[in-house]
């Protein structure tokens, strides 16, 4: 605890008048500005998708029908190099491609919906003494 004389206030410090510098509060509002990444607002609409042993590639359809196109050769190539619609270069193994298939709104809207119907059959179906998940 802080001892002062009557009449005099404390200085220094974490002890300025309100009106003559920014609270805490403030500042630390401040930082955050700097801190935190705005949200980016890209509507993802729809796309296609790669995917193969070295992950999952989202892609436009004029690239997977392209990438399609090589795996149906005869000899399939080696390696397949493409661009992913964020416009980073991908070279895999043509025999890693496991599937090409494509990802519209309708679609991930409709499994989001069944999925969140699934886990409502599945709470519905538990016992009272069965773990709340």
């Amino acid at each position: 605890m802080l001892a002062c004389r009557r009449g005099t206030e404390p200085s220094g410090p974490g002890f300025s008048d309100p009106g003559s510098s920014p609270s805490l509060v403030s500042e630390m509002n401040r930082l955050k500005e700097y801190l935190e990444e705005p949200e980016e607002s890209v509507p993802y609409g729809d796309f296609w998708v790669i995917y193969g042993e070295a992950g999952i590639f989202y892609v436009t359809a004029q690239v997977a029908g392209e990438v399609a196109r090589r795996l149906e050769r005869w000899w399939t190539p080696r390696w397949i190099t493409f661009v992913d619609v964020a416009g980073a270069p991908v070279r895999l193994r043509g025999r890693e491609i496991q599937a090409i298939y494509e990802s519209t709104q309708l679609q991930r809207s409709r499994e989001r919906s069944f999925h969140r119907a699934r886990r409502l059959e599945e709470k519905a179906d538990r016992r009272p003494w069965e773990d709340d998940d």
